[in-house]
């Protein structure tokens, strides 16, 4: 069965010299988050099945997509694709990354991808360490969300814009805390420069 990754380029506008910069130059502590993300996902599967999504890629993100021999699409013309596929009798399997959630390796996406003969859907999910804010839980909750932007992983069948939009059907895979970091905020850099470098 083949498996498909995808790896979403951060939409966020960061301010550069005064100019936009480009989403494909992204770095932390030195390392480029995109290809990063790019290594990770070929240690999953092979480079012709590795789709780059953004709505419009830089030249340093178009740069990357043709030294590494990969795909641009857009974000649902990846799910328009892969529904295609499925409707077809496509079986397989469907990886999300993100460029701004950098995995250490591979092992937990293979975790995942094993837990789809019994599962349709896995999510990552970690714990952080105690006193940590994603500790608390979210005003209107009672317990705390550990669900993480490291990885989804999905069976092709499901990857379909209406189930895309279905909540509860997922598994959750707890992995380590050291084992990704998530960039969303500018504040997060100083702490996502450490992980990388420990991963070294």
């Amino acid at each position: 069965m083949s498996t498909w990754v995808g790896i979403e380029v951060t939409r966020q506008m960061r301010l550069e010299d005064g100019a936009l910069a480009s989403a494909g130059k992204l770095e932390v502590g030195g390392v480029n988050l995109l290809a990063h993300q790019i290594d990770i996902a070929k240690q999953i599967t092979v480079p012709e099945q590795i789709c780059v999504l953004t709505p419009q890629g830089d030249e340093a993100v178009l740069e990357m997509i043709a030294e590494h021999g990969l795909r641009e699409l857009a974000p649902f013309d990846f799910i328009a694709m892969l529904s295609d596929r499925a409707k077809h009798g496509e079986e397989g399997s469907v990886v999300l990354l993100r460029q701004i959630v950098p995995l250490r390796d591979a092992k937990p996406v293979n975790q995942a991808l094993e837990l789809l003969t019994k599962h349709k859907v896995v999510i990552s999910a970690s714990k952080p360490p105690e006193g940590h804010r994603r500790h608390e839980p979210l005003p209107d909750q009672t317990e705390p969300d550990y669900r993480c932007l490291a990885f989804e992983v999905r069976r092709i069948s499901e990857f379909s814009m209406q189930s895309m939009g279905g909540v509860g059907a997922e598994e959750l895979l707890y992995i380590g805390w050291e084992e990704f970091a998530e960039y969303t905020r500018q504040q997060d850099e100083p702490e996502v420069a450490a992980t990388l470098e420990r991963w070294r």
